[in-house]
């Protein structure tokens, strides 16, 4: 049962890196469900923090030096890793930690509780990491409250993209796990 259900969990987290290739509209990706769910769902918790990070990386390869490539201007060939993706894998962890958390918690509340925290995580910490990397803004108070409002419109997409994609990835483990994995009666 447990191979089964770390292959289930794998499978969505492998699933949900693969829609980011996808067009969507800003910031309406899996990526949060991705890592919320691998600490809400592997037993082993650092497979909750592993797995995430892997499938997050290899999609951030992909997309990099593919349909990103024309913002890598400052890079000269194959595009590994970006000062820009810190701050969202310090997001990506952190919802990853408020996956393991909520574990126990729940179906409705993982989706709902799961999917606001870790947008408001990713708002501030990303906008956060904008406003310190960027000679856009100044390094001021005003500067990043300036930031921070530049961001609000992504915010809407993010808290829905979550909402929408922690629905249907939980419900679906779920539902799997109660009617196809459920141990058979001897």
């Amino acid at each position: 049962m447990k191979n089964k259900n770390f292959a289930l969990i794998t499978s969505f987290i492998g699933i949900a890196a693969l829609f980011r290739l996808f067009p969507h509209p800003p910031n309406v990706t899996p990526v949060a469900a991705m890592a919320f769910v691998g600490g809400a769902y592997f037993t082993k918790k650092y497979w909750g923090f592993l797995l995430p990070i892997i499938a997050l990386f290899l999609s951030d390869l992909v997309i990099n030096n593919t349909i990103a490539r024309p913002f890598f201007t400052d890079h000269v060939g194959f595009v590994f890793f970006s000062d820009y993706m810190i701050p969202v894998y310090i997001a990506f962890v952190l919802t990853a930690a408020i996956g393991m958390v909520m574990h126990a918690s729940g179906m409705f509340k993982k989706i709902v509780f799961g999917a606001l925290f870790s947008s408001i995580a990713f708002f501030f910490i990303t906008n956060i990491g904008s406003w310190m990397s960027s000679a856009f803004y100044p390094k001021t108070f005003a500067g990043l409250l300036l930031c921070l409002e530049a961001g609000v419109p992504f915010f809407r997409n993010t808290a829905m993209g979550n909402l929408m994609f922690f629905s249907v990835i939980i419900l679906a483990i779920e539902a799997i796990k109660s009617y196809v994995l459920k141990p058979q009666a001897a």
